[in-house]
């Protein structure tokens, strides 16, 4: 009896520590590079536009964020993976979060912004470069300074 009553617990507490995910928008994060893995970075960044209504996906400014992009991919070479560098809630509804797309020539940093309406989360803002050296050497000039 007192293993089927521990079972019984642990099944509960899993069930409820499963229950409790944060209400950040994480998911929309992780399709975006599931798709950026499996099927590349256009179809990616068709998702990441379909999670808001009010963006032609065939408008011009999309257009040229993808034919941006493309162009960056076709210089850095072949994808390795990708890493939350920084995430930051401002308030409940809104999220920063920024991660490396690691390459072989060098890693892309994309910037999202996600916010949260009455529907659901969505990929409000997305942006990517590879102009972050003076941040990054900014960063360890600081960190240095103990």
């Amino acid at each position: 009896m007192r293993i089927s009553a521990t079972l019984a617990l642990l099944t509960i507490l899993s069930i409820s520590t499963f229950g409790q995910t944060k209400d950040n928008g994480q998911p929309l994060l992780d399709k975006f590079f599931e798709t950026y893995k499996s099927k590349g970075h256009e179809d990616a960044l068709n998702f990441a536009f379909s999670t808001v209504k009010w963006i032609n996906a065939d408008g011009d400014e999309v257009k040229n964020l993808k034919f941006e992009l493309d162009k960056i991919v076709n210089l850095v070479g072949n994808y390795i993976g990708h890493e939350e560098i920084s995430s930051k809630m401002v308030g409940s509804r809104f999220r920063a979060a920024s991660y490396f797309a690691y390459y072989d020539r060098q890693p892309l940093r994309f910037t999202f912004l996600l916010y949260k309406n009455n529907d659901g989360w969505m990929i409000w803002n997305i942006q990517f470069d590879t102009n972050y050296d003076d941040e990054i050497e900014e960063a360890i000039k600081l960190t240095d300074k103990k």
